[in-house]
């Protein structure tokens, strides 16, 4: 699919930082019902490069190319993202729209951004990972 980019601010920011060894689970969490339609945005910052002296009053070095959206459940592919609202705002957030899902389930939103440096070479593959569960309130 082709991208998007978007002037929406980021909120719900999930925070891509290197998973903690001997973790199974995301650290990142949240929760949303069944009838759900919900935005989290995957904030890449802390895995980009910087160049070491400001070009042009920016330090940016390495950036987003390349982005691969899934989720799976109990180690099976689902599907509770929707690729084609996948949005890109400035050079490192990404928005993922997950909707439906079944209660009681949890899910995990895999994000994998491939990126690049100036001179087109890709530099390195790195994952955003959201544990999400569904649960529905029980209002009885």
């Amino acid at each position: 699919l082709d991208g998007f980019l978007t002037a929406e601010a980021a909120s719900d920011v999930v925070v891509v930082s290197p998973p903690a060894p001997d973790r199974a689970e995301p650290e990142n969490r949240r929760a949303k019902s069944s009838t759900e339609r919900r935005a989290f945005w995957f904030d890449f910052t802390p895995a980009l490069r910087e160049i070491q002296r400001p070009f042009s009053d920016r330090l940016n070095f390495e950036e987003i190319n390349f982005i691969e959206v899934s989720s799976v459940s109990g180690g099976s592919g689902a599907s509770v993202e929707v690729e084609a609202s996948t949005r890109f705002a400035g050079s490192a957030l990404v928005r993922v729209v997950a909707s439906g899902g079944s209660d009681n389930t949890d899910y995990t939103l895999i994000v994998k951004a491939t990126t690049i440096t100036p001179n087109d070479t890709i530099y390195q593959v790195v994952e955003g990972r959201l544990l999400l569960q569904v649960r529905d309130q029980d209002d009885a």
